[in-house]
Formats: structure tokens, C-alpha cells, sequence
């Protein structure tokens, strides 16, 4: 059964004749392409239907815009058949959202304040709830002029994309969002994971690392927003009404490769989102980890099955907050998902090099009800080794090197 949602192809655009073309069932108009869909439809309805198809809703931006309408809509409109009750309007992109005690009028996605307004006289009417307001084009004006209504009301929806230059040929490239439970670049894995998804809120650092010492696989990568809903690390499943189209490739290039992945700031790394609205805002992603580990180490550490690890004890004691801040800005994390294997061998160096009887950081948590789990909320199978135990609630502190996968133990300070 397929877990897609979108098929992810790299497809070649074939070289045709100069200009902007659009489908047959469109109708071509100063940059863009305009399809009517026939079937009467409440606001929120028309502008998904239009999303849903790679469109928007379309917007009267120009006196050209009004006189298109005006002569596009009528055209469309006669071929219609009538409806019980009857419609007889269009939707455009515009709606209003609460600007203190007065509405502004906005165009979606992408919620763009309109400052440029084209009402019919009398316009808009007044509603002791803005909340639910939309903008459509009806007979009355001869679609051209803005008519305010509930947004539940029914009408037609016309939608536009950007015309297609087909003058040159170019490789073009789709995402998919998988369903949950499953993973990989067509989501063809079963991973047992829901959601398949992750989200990281455009307000905080961004953090992703291999936790077995493999390469971080960049599967999907999206950064925008879901129009009217504030970013939350627990928010459920949604598909992003505006997102920025570089978000693949910039995410690619900047973590693909590495074991552990930063950004500080995805509001400077995608400068030119079209969401205006930074608490809406999310990075939406789906990682995986290769199997591949290096195998050797950089002079001054150690290696214990695929991680490259060092005591560091020549600096001064770190709470655990300031010794993560520490790895970090070294370009690693502290280490987590220590196997038994490697915590042996790890007690046997800690015990070496700490004849004073200091105690390490390690990514190690333990909860109200006394469970221990790793960074990754996965939880420890095992006892830890002796020379450890005694420690071990002490213990946080190895850091992990995304370009040569080393470790370093860092002592804590208890105040």
C-alpha cells in the first residue's frame, strides 16, 4: 500500500517554443494562469482546493486585474448551470483577520496586508465578528470591486499560478510527506515512527544529530507556516499554506553529510519566506541516519565502536545547560545513546583518566518515575557498568563532532 502522500520525481522539463504557456483548461492574463472551477464551495473549502492544486485563490491587484475579471468571470459564468440556491459570485484570496478593534484585509497565503483596496461603494458592511469575514467578486459589481460576506457562504472558485516559462528546460523538484509510520525519500520504508514528520519552531535553535555516529539524510525539508496557527512543538500533523520553495535545498546543503546539524537562527536562513507572521512559523522535516561510521580518530581521542571520544577536563566545571552550550558552539552535542559495549569501554577510560575522582556530563535523563532515557527519549536497555553506576546520574558530557565525530566528557558543576 503506498504511504505517499506526493510522489517525489526529478523530471526534466521538455525545451519548447519561447513564452509563457499555460494548460488548456486555463486562460492566460499578465503572468499568470487562471482556471473556474464550476462546483460552489465556502471560503476556507476554495482557497484548499486551489492550494491543493499548487494555486491560490485570485486576487484584483491592478484596474488591468478588474477589467480581466470583469470580462473572465461573465464568460464562465454562462456556461454554468444554475444552481438551487443560486450563486452567482466568485471567491477571492482576501479575508479579514482582528487588528485590535478594527479588521485588516488580507490576502492568503502568505497573509499579506493589502493596502491597495478595490470595494464596491458602500463596502465593506459592518459585522460584530470580523473573525469570519472573506472578500468575493459578485454580479452586482460586474465582478470587478470587492463585496464582503461570511465566509461560509457558497461560491465559485477561480484560481491562478504563476504561466510557466518554457523556454528553458530545468529539473524540478518535488517533496513528500509521508504518512506515519513511514520514512524514506519515496516513503517506501516502514519505520514504525508517527509522525513521520518533525517540526521545529522557527522561535527556537534547530538541532538534529546521528546518535550512532552516522551521516544526517536530508528526506523532506519544508520551512513556512500554517496561516493562522501558532507554532508548537507538540501542534499536530498540518500541511504548510505558504512555505519557502528553496527550503530542500537549503536544509540539504546545510546539514546533509553531517552527524549533528545546528541552526541557531531559520528566520536569518530563510530570509525571504513569504509568511509574514514569525510565531507561525516551523521548520517541517523528516531526517534519517546512514549506517556508515567512522572508524578513525583524530589525534587526542579515543575510538569506541563508530565515535571518536576525549575526556575534556582542562577547562573549568560546567552546569549541564553551559556544557551543551560548550559542545554546541564546538559544532557537536552532548553524547546520548550510549550502547552497553561502549559504556564498558568508556568506564575503563574514565576511570584512567579521573584519578581524582571527577564526574562527567553525559546526555542521560531520568524522569519523575525514576525511568532513565537518552536525548532522544529512547529509553536505557541496560545496567550501566559499575564504574559508572555511581555516577551515572552525574554523568553528561561527551561531544560528538559532526565532521570528525568526536566525543568529549565534560566535567559538571553541582551550584
Amino acid at each position: 500500500m503506498s504511504a505517499l502522500f506526493c510522489l517525489l520525481l526529478f523530471t526534466l522539463t521538455q525545451q519548447l517554443s519561447a513564452g509563457k504557456v499555460c494548460a488548456d483548461d486555463e486562460v492566460y492574463h499578465m503572468g499568470y494562469c487562471y482556471s473556474f472551477n464550476a462546483k460552489p464551495m465556502k471560503w476556507n473549502d476554495a482557497a484548499r482546493y486551489c492550494n491543493d492544486h499548487d494555486k491560490a485563490l485570485a486576487l484584483t491587484e491592478s484596474d488591468d486585474d478588474q477589467t480581466f475579471y470583469a470580462g473572465y468571470i461573465q464568460g464562465v459564468l454562462s456556461s454554468v448551470q444554475p444552481q438551487n440556491p443560486r450563486v452567482t459570485g466568485v471567491w477571492t484570496s482576501v479575508r479579514s483577520v482582528l487588528n485590535g478593534s478594527e479588521p485588516a484585509w488580507v490576502s492568503f497565503p502568505g497573509s499579506y496586508v493589502l493596502n491597495k483596496q478595490y470595494w464596491q461603494y458602500g463596502e465593506p458592511n459592518i459585522y460584530p465578528n470580523y473573525e469570519n469575514v472573506c472578500v468575493s467578486l459578485q454580479r452586482e459589481s460586474m465582478y470587478r470591486n470587492w463585496m464582503s460576506e461570511s465566509c461560509d457562504a457558497l461560491n465559485y472558485a477561480i484560481c491562478k499560478h504563476k504561466a510557466v516559462d518554457k523556454a528553458s528546460s530545468q529539473y524540478r523538484l518535488a517533496q513528500c510527506l509521508c504518512q506515519p509510520e513511514y520514512g524514506g525519500i519515496r516513503c517506501e520504508k516502514y519505520t514504525g515512527i508517527s509522525p513521520s514528520q518533525n517540526v521545529s519552531c522557527a522561535s527556537k535553535r534547530f538541532e538534529f544529530a546521528c546518535m550512532n555516529g552516522g551521516s544526517i539524510q536530508v528526506e523532506y525539508a519544508s520551512y513556512g507556516a500554517f496561516e493562522g496557527y501558532i507554532c508548537s512543538e507538540d501542534m499536530p500533523p498540518l500541511t504548510q499554506t505558504c512555505n519557502n520553495p528553496n527550503s530542500f535545498k537549503t536544509i540539504n546543503n546545510r546539514c546533509s553529510g553531517l552527524s549533528y546539524c545546528t541552526i541557531r537562527n531559520l528566520t536569518e536562513l530563510f530570509p525571504e519566506t513569504p509568511c509574514p507572521v514569525l510565531d507561525e512559523l516551523f521548520l517541517q522535516y523528516r531526517f534519517s541516519c546512514s549506517e556508515d561510521v567512522q572508524t578513525k580518530c583524530a589525534s587526542g581521542f579515543f575510538y569506541i565502536t563508530g565515535r571518536c571520544l576525549s575526556l575534556n577536563d582542562k577547562q573549568k566545571l560546567l552546569s549541564f545547560n553551559a556544557a551543551k552550550e560548550d559542545c554546541r558552539r564546538q559544532g557537536g552535542y552532548l553524547a546520548s545513546d550510549i550502547d552497553e559495549p561502549m559504556d564498558a569501554e568508556l568506564s575503563r577510560h574514565v576511570v584512567r583518566k579521573s584519578k581524582d575522582e571527577g564526574t562527567y556530563w553525559i546526555d542521560l535523563h531520568v524522569d519523575t518515575n525514576g525511568q532513565a532515557t537518552w536525548a532522544d527519549g529512547s529509553p536505557v536497555s541496560y545496567s550501566f557498568h559499575l564504574s559508572i553506576l555511581a555516577k551515572a546520574s552525574q554523568l553528561t558530557g561527551i561531544l560528538l563532532s559532526p565532521d570528525s565525530r568526536s566525543s568529549s566528557l565534560i566535567k559538571p558543576n553541582w551550584d
